[in-house]
């Protein structure tokens, strides 16, 4: 797979801001750093143009395994890109708690606690889940839940627009 740096230097890669190719750049390194890289570069899911408006996507995983685990979509459209990250969580529908559940972020709060601001903020947004299937437990089991800075955060279904 081709550095973000090369593919960001494409032409069809052009509607993206500077700002958020510097940000494109540090999300693929420190994604690297944690052991994810870019597993495919396409045209948005057919969804993804009509819900965000997005033309393309990155889609990473986990490297150096032969199942192919997505940890992360960043869509990309003319009016910015969207961010939707993906929790690897076993039996979530009937084993989460907020104590006990499998996040992938979990794992690295102490990071996300200490990054730069603007990496800080993408994971500590409210959240847009109204989902009606909550588990007795209080909190949506679709989405990753996690703790960063003593407040829990359960991030936004749809994505984050940058």
């Amino acid at each position: 797979m081709e550095e973000i740096k090369t593919l960001l230097s494409k032409e069809r890669f052009n509607i993206v801001s500077h700002e958020h190719k510097t940000f494109l750049i540090s999300f693929d390194e420190e994604m690297a750093n944690l052991g994810y890289g870019i597993y495919e570069v396409a045209d948005a899911y057919k969804w993804a143009q009509n819900w965000l408006k997005a033309k393309y996507m990155i889609n990473y995983t986990v490297t150096g395994i032969k199942a192919r685990k997505l940890v992360a979509h960043i869509f990309i459209a003319e009016d910015g890109i969207f961010l939707r990250l993906f929790a690897l969580k076993k039996g979530a529908n009937s084993h989460n708690t907020r104590a006990t559940a499998q996040s992938v972020v979990a794992h690295h709060c102490e990071y996300v606690e200490n990054a730069p601001a603007h990496i800080k903020e993408l994971f500590t947004r409210g959240t847009d889940c109204n989902h009606t299937h909550e588990n007795s437990n209080g909190f949506c089991w679709r989405l990753d839940t996690y703790t960063i800075d003593g407040n829990i955060v359960i991030p936004l279904e749809k994505g984050l627009q940058l």
